[in-house]
C-alpha cells in the first residue's frame, strides 16, 4: 500500500510559505515532470488578499521557489552540498524562513544534513546555513528512486526542529524502531520519542503549535486503545491524530502523547487494510484547532475541523469524492493549504488530471484551487514532492 500511494502528483512540487508537513495518505505524495517554467525577476506577484506570496517547490529532490498567485518560478534552490537532494521543508512563522533537509548518497547509506534557507522579498532565497548537529545516517531505501521523506515541522520560535523517522520501505524495515526527533537548532542537541517496533507503523505529518504541542498522524500497528490510551496490542492497527507534550520528561511517545482521535484499520481477508480514521492533519498554530482528514470509505472522506480540547469535529470543511486526498498540509493565519479532487475522474485513462491544490480560507469555507494540478498515473509511481505553505 505505502509503495502504491505515491500516485497522486503535482505539475513542480511544493512547499508553500508558512509551514510543512509532508505525508502519506497524502502516504508519500508524489509529483510529475511539468513542462521547464521561466525563471521572472523583479517585484514579488501579488497573491489573492490573505494567501502567501510564495511556494518552494521540490521534484525528485531539486528545488525552487515559485509565486503562488501564478505558479511560476522565482528562483532556483542551489545544493548547499554536491550531491544534494531536497527531501524535506519547514517553514517558521512569517513567509520568509524555511528549514531543508537534505540527503547526500554515501554508499551503501545516505547521510541527511538539515539547512536553514531566507527569502527575500523578491522570493529569492539567500545561501544555505548548515544547521549545528551531526548527519544522519540512514540505509538506502528500496522505493521512490533512492529518495526518502523526512517529515519536518519548526517550533513557533524556530528553535526547535522535529521530524519523524522516515516512512519508506528498507530492507530491515521490519525491525525499525518508529521515531520523533526534536533538534536544538542552534545546538544540535537532541530529544527522542519512540515506540515499540513495528512494520507497520508509518508516520504521516508532522505540525508544531503554540505551547510545545506537537502534532502527529500515523498509522501505528500493533496497537489498540485502551482507557483512553494507545497500548501495544498483537495484529491489531489504528490510524491515529496525537499530540506530543514536548516538555514532558519521558521518551514513550505514547505515554507523553494525548490522543485526539482515532480508528482501527480492519484488515479484510484479502490483507490490504481499509484506511479509515484520521490519515492526516495538523494543528492550528495556536493549538486550539486541528485539521483532519477522516477517511469514511475507500472513496470517501471528511476534511475537517476539530477541537483540541474536546476532540470533537467542529466544522466539515469538505465531504465525499473530493475529499478522499485532501490531507491537510499546511496552515497559514486563516489560508488552509489541501489537495482536492475533480468532480469528476476519467475513467479510461491511466495518467490523467485528477485535482488541483487548494485553499480553504478557514473564516468564509471558501475553496480556491491554486494553478498546482495533481495527476495520477496507474503505469509508474511519480517522482516524491513536499508540499506545504
Amino acid at each position: 500500500v505505502a509503495a502504491a500511494a505515491p500516485m497522486l502528483a503535482l505539475v513542480g512540487s511544493l512547499i508553500v510559505v508558512g509551514e510543512i508537513v509532508p505525508s502519506p495518505s497524502r502516504p508519500p505524495v508524489s509529483g510529475t515532470s511539468s513542462p521547464p517554467m521561466p525563471v521572472t525577476s523583479g517585484p514579488p506577484l501579488e497573491p489573492s488578499a490573505g494567501q502567501p506570496a510564495f511556494i518552494v517547490a521540490g521534484v525528485g529532490g531539486q528545488g525552487n521557489v515559485r509565486a503562488t498567485a501564478t505558479g511560476r518560478v522565482v528562483a532556483r534552490i542551489r545544493p548547499p552540498v554536491k550531491g544534494f537532494s531536497l527531501v524535506g521543508v519547514a517553514a517558521a512563522p512569517g513567509d520568509r524562513i524555511f528549514y531543508l533537509a537534505g540527503e547526500v548518497p554515501v554508499s551503501p547509506n545516505l547521510k541527511i544534513e538539515f539547512f536553514k534557507i531566507v527569502l527575500a522579498a523578491n522570493g529569492r532565497p539567500g545561501p544555505a546555513q548548515q544547521l549545528a548537529g551531526p548527519p544522519l545516517i540512514r540505509p538506502l531505501p528500496v522505493t521512490s528512486n533512492g529518495l526518502v521523506a523526512v517529515l519536518m515541522a519548526i517550533s513557533p520560535d524556530g528553535q526547535e526542529l522535529a521530524y519523524a523517522s522516515d516512512n519508506q520501505f528498507f530492507d530491515d524495515y521490519a525491525t525499525a524502531i518508529p521515531t520523533i526527533t526534536i533538534q536544538n537548532v542552534a545546538t544540535g542537541q537532541r530529544r527522542t520519542w519512540s515506540l515499540w517496533p513495528t512494520a507497520a507503523t508509518q508516520f504521516t505529518s508532522l505540525s508544531w503549535a503554540a505551547g510545545g504541542q506537537l502534532g502527529f498522524v500515523a498509522n501505528v500497528g500493533n496497537a489498540t486503545v485502551s482507557s483512553g490510551a494507545v497500548v501495544q496490542h498483537r495484529n491489531s492497527q489504528l490510524n491515529v491524530f496525537m499530540v506530543l507534550n514536548t516538555a514532558a520528561s519521558g521518551r514513550s511517545l505514547m505515554n507523553d502523547s494525548r490522543l485526539l482521535v482515532y480508528a482501527p484499520i480492519p484488515v479484510p481477508d484479502f490483507g490490504v487494510p481499509v484506511q479509515l480514521g484520521p490519515v492526516g492533519g495538523i494543528l492550528s498554530a495556536d493549538g486550539r484547532s486541528a485539521y483532519a482528514l477522516i477517511r469514511t470509505g475507500p472513496k470517501a472522506g471528511k476534511l475537517v475541523v476539530i477541537s483540541v480540547a474536546t476532540g470533537a469535529v467542529t466544522r466539515v470543511l469538505l465531504s465525499g469524492l473530493q475529499a478522499v486526498q485532501s490531507d491537510p498540509l499546511s496552515v497559514d493565519g486563516n489560508s488552509l493549504l489541501a489537495p482536492i479532487n475533480l468532480r469528476n475522474l476519467p475513467r479510461k485513462s491511466l495518467d490523467y488530471l485528477s485535482g488541483h491544490y487548494a485553499r480553504f480560507d478557514l473564516s468564509t469555507g471558501h475553496i480556491t484551487p491554486l494553478p498546482f494540478p495533481l495527476y495520477y498515473s496507474g503505469i509508474a509511481p511519480l517522482p516524491p514532492v513536499e508540499v506545504g505553505w
